[in-house]
């Protein structure tokens, strides 16, 4: 399955990754409001990549997933 994202929820899922870092790093409990847009509400796989300074600091990902897309 595919899912196409807009600019709009590109930058979204952005916010929304960057918040669960910085939350799982700070030790901080940062909750994730259910966004409206039915993309990021698909059950999907994703992959995430961290680079500081053009080096690779970490990664991870599913290829599929039981949960939607901006919780997994």
């Amino acid at each position: 399955m595919s899912v196409f994202l807009s600019a709009e929820e590109g930058s979204a899922l952005l916010r929304m990754a960057r918040r669960a870092i910085h939350s799982r790093v700070s030790g901080s409990d940062a909750p994730c409001e259910p966004p409206s847009s039915p993309a990021l509400n698909q059950h999907c796989g994703c992959f995430v990549t961290i680079t500081r300074d053009g080096k690779l600091r970490g990664c991870i990902g599913n290829f599929c997933s039981n949960r939607p897309l901006y919780l997994e």
